[in-house]
């Protein structure tokens, strides 16, 4: 299991891409909300990250086309929102690029999301500020209504 997501357990906001849990104290636990193979194979878990004084509530998720990845996380404290934090390919984890945020892959997640009741999608935008919401945008086919 891939655990994406921003660390909690330092002073910086970083992207943590690591198959165990970033601090050693640290505990973090899934379980599998749902899944499914067509149009795009869709895996979805429900996630609890416990520090000694802190826990983050979260749903994960992970869209693939079969050549590329979207991992997106939905937190308990906002569960309308999404955040779109990473993409994979056969070779490299980034952030997502214009190109992704174009893609029929994020549209039919989106799509999806929806269906679970999600509504408002934002992405990681690591050009933001020091500020945990200035690290993120809205997906420009979502923008809210000015």
């Amino acid at each position: 299991m891939l655990l994406v997501g921003l660390t909690a357990c330092s002073n910086r906001l970083d992207v943590v891409y690591s198959k165990h849990s970033p601090c050693d104290d640290c505990s973090y636990e899934c379980e599998e909300i749902f899944r499914q193979i067509e149009p795009i194979s869709v895996e979805a878990r429900r996630c609890v990250f416990e520090m000694p004084d802190y826990r983050i509530d979260s749903e994960e998720y992970e869209f693939s086309d079969g050549t590329l990845t979207l991992v997106a996380r939905s937190y308990a404290f906002s569960p309308e929102r999404v955040d779109f934090v990473a993409r994979r390919s056969e070779h490299e984890t980034d952030v997502l690029s214009e190109q992704e945020l174009e893609s029929d892959l994020l549209k039919s997640a989106i799509e999806i999301l929806r269906t679970r009741g999600k509504t408002r999608f934002e992405y990681l935008n690591p050009s933001g500020g020091s500020d945990r919401e200035d690290f993120y945008d809205h997906v420009p086919t979502t923008r809210p209504a000015a």
